[in-house]
């Protein structure tokens, strides 16, 4: 509507008695101004930049700025290849034989004395065998049978004392 308004005035300038110079010079003159009054209306503040280009950049260099050391040390901690000396893990087979198991888990030190961790895997009818890889040292552990009966290893004569009253078997690497 607002341009059929200003095309309307244009012409009614048009019928001025001025010479075809002036008179297109005037038409040029009005259509710039109107252009102007319509450039300054403000745009709503939506579609406004709330900050320029060169600020937003700024501002994302800041926070990569101050985002490296917690990004280095993620890396650190969680994609740095890690270096596993092999020659220093000894594979360790863990043997439990008995007729009337259903569950055999192996709980020590190695694991931090939880269920479910390590259990170990029937290899014939009322044997249970379960290979791991350790560095040297002492462990102590102990067999969960069926799920409430404790029993040391029967392969292994070194026993000591867990604080408790019972004895758990020492493997010793």
């Amino acid at each position: 509507m607002e341009d059929f308004w200003n095309k309307e005035r244009v012409r009614r300038l048009g019928k001025l008695a001025l010479p075809p110079l002036e008179k297109e010079v005037f038409v040029q003159e009005v259509l710039y101004k109107l252009r102007q009054k319509r450039d300054k209306v403000k745009k709503p503040w939506c579609l406004r930049p709330l900050i320029s280009p060169l600020q937003l950049a700024l501002v994302l260099s800041f926070l990569l700025v101050l985002s490296l050391p917690f990004m280095y040390s993620i890396y650190e901690l969680r994609l740095a290849p890690r270096e596993v000396e092999s020659q220093r893990m000894l594979k360790v087979s863990f043997t439990y034989t008995s007729k009337e198991a259903l569950l055999v888990e192996l709980l020590g030190d190695f694991n931090g004395w939880q269920r479910g961790v390590h259990v170990l895997q029937p290899v014939a009818p009322g044997k249970y065998q379960l290979e791991l890889y350790l560095p040297p040292g002492r462990y102590q552990y102990i067999f969960l049978v069926n799920g409430y009966l404790w029993q040391q290893d029967p392969g292994c004569p070194e026993r000591v004392d867990d604080g408790f009253g019972h004895k758990n078997s020492l493997l010793v690497l």
